[in-house]
Parts: structure tokens; sequence; C-alpha cells
């Protein structure tokens, strides 16, 4: 199985098998990296499908396949113009390589940020947008990269050696409305990013249960800013499974201040729940402090209310000063 693993990662990387072997067993390596690369080829295939195909029916189904008989190494793609390494059976990934998750926020931070800028990503995991920041803002700005699990940062850290990219700070730490320690809730491997505060939350994919937790530190965001001197700051996102408010609640210095930065951050009822509020109060203190609030629509960006329910989407969050209009015509 070992095997399997390093020769998946060589294959992708272009890497060649060891010639000091003996012909059975160089024969038989042979053969396993010409399934692998079959793997790798039927998952690249399908997603070329599920992407330009027009219709959308059946492609939820050739997915799954696609991922039961794909490659069970990391398969090295690229998502824009940066290099990840990919664990298909986990949900958040497969969703990137099939899908292109996330792509409207990525573009939204290549519209935003420009050389020399700052920007903050809350609940990295593997570097799909700090990457993506980075890459914005290099090689005169950085980002500030927040994931509390130990593994991830060590992938998002391979991912930014990967990249060549030296202009981010990986904190393995989880930001909060106050200094202290919280317990980490850690969900299956079926879908990593989903680990939480809340037990509840992090067992949404694994039968309602959670597979294990630890205690973690946790800091406010103005507190850390403050100490690091860190200007410039353009952007904000924030994914934290339904603790969105509370590193709100510890950002109030950077959110109240002119203009602040912009805020992309996730908007759910279900996961805001077991932490005792709604979206609705999380759109509400942004709005407090100035910003109004968007959602991503077909048209470019779209109006949303602080009362408007959400089950899950991402919104976006500026003030007139950013003038969001001249990054996108039609809002």
């Amino acid at each position: 199985m070992r095997f399997l693993f390093s020769a998946g990662q060589a294959l992708s990387s272009g890497w060649e098998l060891p010639v000091h072997l003996d012909a059975g067993e160089l024969a038989w390596r042979r053969k396993v990296c010409s399934m692998i690369r079959g793997q790798e080829l039927l998952a690249r295939a399908t997603r070329a499908y599920v992407r330009h195909f027009p219709f959308e029916r059946g492609k939820a189904r050739l997915i799954q396949l696609a991922t039961r008989l794909g490659p069970r190494s990391y398969l090295r793609t690229w998502v824009r113009d940066v290099l990840m390494d990919l664990e298909l059976e986990d949900l958040h990934q497969n969703l990137v390589f099939f899908r292109g998750y996330e792509e409207r926020t990525i573009d939204l931070a290549r519209r935003l940020l420009r050389n020399g800028d700052s920007a903050v990503d809350v609940g990295a995991n593997i570097g799909l947008h700090t990457l993506q920041f980075a890459k914005a803002v290099f090689p005169e700005g950085h980002v500030h990269a927040f994931e509390p699990m130990p593994d991830l940062c060590v992938r998002l850290s391979k991912h930014l050696e990967l990249n060549e990219l030296g202009n981010v700070t990986v904190n393995e730490f989880a930001l909060a409305g106050r200094e202290g320690t919280a317990h980490l809730h850690v969900s299956s491997r079926s879908n990593y990013a989903m680990h939480s505060f809340s037990r509840e939350n992090a067992g949404l994919n694994n039968g309602g249960s959670p597979v294990a937790g630890f205690e973690i530190k946790c800091r406010r965001l103005d507190d850390y800013l403050r100490e690091r001197g860190v200007a410039n700051l353009k952007l904000l996102k924030v994914d934290v499974e339904g603790a969105e408010l509370q590193v709100f609640q510890g950002s109030a210095e950077l959110l109240g201040s002119d203009p602040g930065p912009v805020v992309v951050f996730e908007a759910s009822d279900l996961l805001a729940r077991p932490f005792g509020h709604s979206s609705a109060d999380v759109k509400a203190l942004l709005a407090a402090h100035g910003y109004q609030l968007y959602r991503y629509s077909s048209e470019g960006l779209a109006r949303v209310s602080v009362e408007q329910p959400h089950r899950l989407e991402d919104l976006i969050a500026a003030k007139p000063e950013h003038r969001l209009g001249e990054l996108f015509p039609r809002v």
C-alpha cells in the first residue's frame, strides 16, 4: 500500500520508477503504475466532461464512479495557475477537482488583490484560497493563513513549497471572539473540511458523530494583526463551519476601520444553529460596521438583506468605499 501511494505521487510529479530492481519486481511495479495512469486518465476525462458538457443529468453518478475507480493517492492538478495535490475521496477536494469549487470566490480575489496587498484566510484547510491570494499579492504582499488542524497545516505548507510561494504565514491555531482554548471536533476523512467547534457540525458527514477531537489554541484576529503590524489588508475570507460570528466578534477593530477589508464568508443557518445564533446575526454584525451584503449571481453580485435565511452559501460583505461596482459592473 505504501508503494501504491508513493507511486501515485511519483507519476503525478513526472518521476521515474527505480531501475535497481529484479525483473519480476520491476514488471509488477510497472503494471501498478500503468493502472494508476489509467485511474488518473479516468479522473481527468471525467472532469473535462463534467465541466464542459452542457447538460447536468448523470454527472453526479459519473463523478461517484470516477472517484470509486480513481487514484487512491494524491492527484496533482492545476487550479488556475497553482499546483495542488488533491485527494478525491475527500468531498471538499473532490469538488475542487471535478466541479471547480469556489471559482467565483477565487475570481473575486484575483480581481481585488494586487501586488503589495495583505489578505487573511481563516479556515485555510489545504490552501485552495491561500495559494490564490498569495499569487495575487506576490511578491511584495503577504497572506496570513489560519488552520488549527496539524495535518492540514502540513499539506498547506507543502503546497506553498510546491508553488515556491514564500509570502504566507501559516498559523496553527483558531480565531475566535476571545483568547483561550477550545475543543475542536474532527470530522471523518470523507470531508475533512468539516472539523468544527460544534460536535454536531463535525458529525454531519459521519452519522452524527465526530471521529475525534482535541484542545486547540484560540486568538482574536484584532490582537494578531496589531502584534504583527499588518497593513493594507484588502481581503478577509472566513469559512469556519458555523463559527463565523465568533471570528467577527474578535475582529471588531478591523471591521470598524476605514474602509476595512472586503469580507467573504460562509453563511449557513444549519451550521450556525448549534452555536446559538443564525446567519442573520452574522450579517447584522457586519452591517453594524457599515458593510453591505451580496451573493454571487449569474449577472455578477446581487444585494442580500440581513433577514434573509441561508442554507449554505458564500456571501460577500463590502462597504461603498470598496467600489465593488468597478470589479463587477452589474452590482
